[in-house]
């Protein structure tokens, strides 16, 4: 698992990947690049103590982690079909991110 900062040409944002699967990202793109590394390593500090919420999007079933404070810190990229995949997801976000290569 390994995150990587950059701008791909809409701005500065992160994304979490393995073996060349995207998992996670913030779903939006910063000011800069040093937000956007602040921020993920944020997701990867506080990944463990975020309630990852469920929900339904017009594309299927997703995952996002969040904060106390409502504060959305990432998203499942796609959609699964059904919940209790974007739940095992999650999960497997959850507890592998903080062992993540990056910020």
């Amino acid at each position: 698992m390994k995150f990587e900062v950059a701008d791909r040409g809409q701005g500065p944002s992160w994304w979490l990947s393995e073996n060349g699967e995207l998992l996670a990202w913030p779903g939006r793109y910063f000011a800069s690049m040093a937000f956007a590394e602040r921020e993920a390593a944020a997701f990867k500090a506080a990944a463990a103590n975020a309630t990852f919420e469920i929900f339904r999007s017009s594309e299927g079933w997703r995952w996002r982690a969040v904060q106390p404070v409502d504060y959305c810190m990432a998203y499942s990229p796609g959609a699964f079909t059904r919940p209790a995949q974007a739940r095992k997801a999650g999960r497997e976000i959850r507890h592998k991110v903080q062992h993540a290569v990056g910020p």
